[in-house]
């Protein structure tokens, strides 16, 4: 018999004793579920994962919350049968309060009310690892009882208001220094499998911490590249077990503000997005979206300003590099009216562009003109293979140096 032969035999022998022995211990594959923003979902590489922790980091006021409320509808609505539950520890101090917020982001998002389980609670870490182990175990009976599959999504919310189970009962700070990280990284271990072979999407909030500068009096954060994320992040839970069990970290900024008199109409701000962490695509890679406080991040407008100007992350790349000359923005000005123009990749020609339109009325023009429509998503969708896929996914325009012939 041949060394080949003997290999290939050597590989079947293997591969029975691992399905025989740890088959039950293989994972499913993870699920991947869009948030429904075409520039934020190509970060993401698809959009947000199951089967291990998606983490939203950011400053306090940058909308996590509502972006989890956000992803949950479209969580619901892309899995026919899946359910939510959001635990809310920060929320637990005023419960009425909060529960009118809640009822309004479940109006707001279109969620069906009997399809997520919203829990405002003060539960320290033993709490709300027994509820996830709960919940988990509530979704593997029903799928027993009914032999079928579901999805879950649960949104923990806030790690850093999480007290450990000591915290209420230790008479000196000394007592738990330190406990909250290991308790945490302890069940999170523990979790980890359950998650896994569940395929549970588990996103966690959190909060992150800038050094405060005391001197005669209080200044102002030394996270002076909000929207730049040119600066430390220190996360309130830099727990390494934690690190290793997230998948994806998105971190949140808030960049320029937004009001209705500007050409958006949106009573918001920017919210520039980095993937800190990502395990399934490229991370470090930076996109605006339009956030507005009562309908969170709008997919249009956010896409259309991913259409308009190089975001900071590229203009640093590319400088960087001996690329000089990129893919380029497809809004042009004519007058006071904006064209959205497509633009052949290999010739630099224009190929098709939309009328003149206001920008107040952009949502009009794409949720009324199909023609309209159709440009402008086709325009998205070059963009993003051009300024993301292309040059940071495949690396082909940055590793061999080749540019395509047409000015910016």
């Amino acid at each position: 018999m041949s060394e080949e032969n003997h290999s290939s035999s050597l590989k079947k022998y293997f591969d029975k004793v691992i399905e025989s022995n740890f088959g039950d211990l293989i994972p499913p594959e993870a699920i991947i579920t869009p948030f429904g923003i075409k520039t934020f979902d190509a970060i993401l590489g698809g959009g947000i994962a199951s089967s291990l922790l998606t983490a939203f980091s950011s400053a306090p006021e940058t909308g996590k919350s509502t972006l989890a409320f956000q992803f949950a509808a479209n969580f619901i609505n892309h899995h026919p049968k899946s359910a939510a539950v959001y635990i809310d520890i920060e929320g637990a101090s005023s419960v009425k309060s909060n529960t009118l917020y809640v009822q309004d982001r479940i109006t707001t998002f279109g969620i069906p009310p009997e399809r997520i389980t919203y829990v405002p609670s003060p539960l320290d870490l033993v709490g709300v690892f027994e509820l996830i182990k709960k919940v988990i175990l509530g979704k593997r009976e029903l799928q027993k009882r009914t032999n079928d599959d579901y999805k879950l999504l649960i949104i923990w919310d806030s790690i850093a208001a999480t007290s450990s189970s000591k915290d209420i009962n230790a008479l000196d700070p000394n007592e738990v220094i330190g406990f909250k990280a290991r308790e945490l990284t302890h069940y999170i271990s523990r979790i980890k499998s359950d998650l896994i072979m569940n395929q549970i999407t588990l996103i966690t909030i959190d909060q992150i911490r800038a050094n405060m500068k005391i001197t005669n009096r209080f200044q102002t954060p030394d996270d002076k590249g909000v929207g730049e994320f040119s600066t430390n992040f220190k996360a309130a839970t830099n727990v390494s077990s934690f690190q290793h069990a997230v998948r994806q970290w998105v971190y949140f900024s808030r960049g320029s503000n937004l009001t209705v008199q500007d050409p958006l109409g949106v009573d918001g701000f920017v919210l520039n997005v980095v993937l800190e962490k990502n395990k399934l695509a490229p991370s470090k890679i930076i996109i605006p979206l339009v956030f507005d406080k009562k309908f969170g991040a709008i997919p249009a407008l956010s896409e259309y300003l991913f259409l308009t100007e190089h975001t900071k992350f590229e203009k640093k790349v590319y400088k960087e590099s001996s690329i000089k000359k990129i893919y380029p923005p497809l809004v042009s000005v004519s007058g006071r009216s904006k064209i959205i123009n497509i633009i052949d990749p290999d010739t630099g020609e224009t190929v098709e562009s939309t009328d003149k339109f206001n920008e107040r009325q952009l949502l009009k023009h794409y949720y009324q003109d199909p023609v309209f429509k159709n440009i402008f998503d086709k325009a998205v969708d070059i963009s993003i293979q051009e300024r993301i896929v292309k040059p940071f996914f495949e690396r082909s325009n940055l590793m061999d140096g080749e540019v395509n012939e047409f000015d910016e």
